[in-house]
């Protein structure tokens, strides 16, 4: 996976995210932060809750403090997602994987 901050501030930080084909995001949560996702290219699904979802282009998800969550690309060309984490605690410590 490729990340870029494109702005940060206080208690925010925008993140772009790119998975290659097929690449899967590793199951993990956030202590201390919450993240809104942005389909903005491809097509993914969703594990978040115990939950399964597809989601394309144009659709966004919340994703609260503490909930386990990860994103798999499904398509051969990349899956892009805008990343808006906001919380008191925004350090890349704070990727708790299982």
């Amino acid at each position: 996976m490729k990340s870029i901050v494109v702005r940060k501030g206080k208690g925010y930080k925008v993140k772009q995210l790119v998975l290659g084909h097929r690449k899967e995001l590793e199951l993990h949560y956030h202590k201390f932060r919450e993240e809104h996702l942005i389909i903005v290219h491809g097509l993914a699904r969703i594990e978040m809750g115990g939950f399964s979802m597809i989601m394309g282009v144009g659709e966004s998800l919340d994703v609260p403090v503490e909930v386990v969550h990860t994103i798999k690309n499904l398509r051969k060309e990349n899956l892009v997602i805008i990343e808006v984490q906001h919380g008191k605690k925004l350090h890349e410590g704070d990727f708790v994987k299982l």
